[in-house]
């Protein structure tokens, strides 16, 4: 898990989700905005149509963050973004799974 310094609290979601930009991948929808902070801060969303179960969904979301988490150190500073899984990803290996997240990134210039 990210610290809780680096994940968004409610009211920034909401801002995030409904004027960040969005970036598509075949797996994600990133929408990022740029806040010009010290760090670079991220939350994670999983629609219950990609897991149905809320075990299923916070798994996802622990795997999805232990990826950001390796990849934090690379980001560029001042930006909010919230990661959106459109697919299951649980048959992904971590690798696999990070290097899925670290190209959104890069299509969104965050790295």
């Amino acid at each position: 898990m990210l610290p809780r310094s680096r994940t968004l609290r409610s009211e920034e979601f909401a801002r995030v989700v409904t004027s960040g930009t969005p970036i598509h991948s075949p797996r994600f929808l990133m929408r990022i905005q740029k806040t010009g902070a010290v760090q670079s801060r991220f939350s994670v969303t999983i629609p219950k149509k990609v897991a149905t179960t809320a075990v299923m969904r916070n798994l996802l979301r622990r795997r999805v963050y232990a990826s950001l988490k390796n990849l934090m150190v690379e980001l560029r500073p001042g930006y909010e973004g919230v990661l959106v899984l459109k697919t299951n990803i649980k048959d992904l290996s971590p690798e696999q799974l990070t290097t899925e997240i670290k190209n959104v990134l890069l299509k969104g210039s965050l790295i």
